[in-house]
């Protein structure tokens, strides 16, 4: 029974309760999007309720074209929730990093012109993140001797970090 409770990719890491992960994954992603339709919803034109702005942000598909997202943040979320994880876990930080500066970069000239987007996109990011470490982290297991979590849980490394860096 065990062995169809856990994926193990090229016996490199392992995902335990597969099915949970991914609904965990969906039920994050779709907290981000409520945060940050939120936080959009700040920014409304005053003709407009802060609700129903609310609610136009996070259905994602607008009459107006520069407001409607058609859910890619969203997807492409899912697809970073999935990951993330596990390149925590492998210790492939850099990974995670390039594709951060990507995202950034692609977008630099538009966000001097306008920081409330830009930092929207911070906390989006920090956002999953920090979810994907606390809570999605857990679920991912190492199973390669040569990579720095090896059989271990990222908390187990982190916490032991923290109590040479004490002493």
């Amino acid at each position: 029974m065990e062995k169809y409770q856990a994926v193990s990719i090229l016996n490199a890491w392992e995902i335990s309760q597969l099915l949970l992960y991914f609904v965990v994954v969906i039920g994050l992603s779709l907290v981000v999007r409520t945060a940050l339709s939120l936080l959009k919803a700040l920014r409304r034109d005053p003709k407009t309720s802060f609700f129903s702005e609310f609610l136009a942000n996070l259905k994602g598909f607008n009459k107006n074209p520069e407001k409607a997202d058609y859910w890619y943040p969203f997807i492409l979320g899912v697809f970073e929730f999935l990951t993330y994880p596990i390149l925590m876990v492998t210790g492939n930080w850099q990974f995670i990093g390039a594709w951060l500066a990507f995202k950034t970069l692609a977008q630099w000239k538009h966000w001097g012109k306008n920081r409330p987007v830009f930092n929207r996109f911070l906390i989006g990011n920090a956002l999953v993140l920090i979810l994907s470490f606390l809570l999605l982290s857990g679920f991912v297991n190492a199973n390669d001797s040569q990579s720095p979590s090896s059989n271990k849980s990222l908390h187990t490394d982190v916490d032991s970090a923290a109590l040479h860096t004490r002493r």
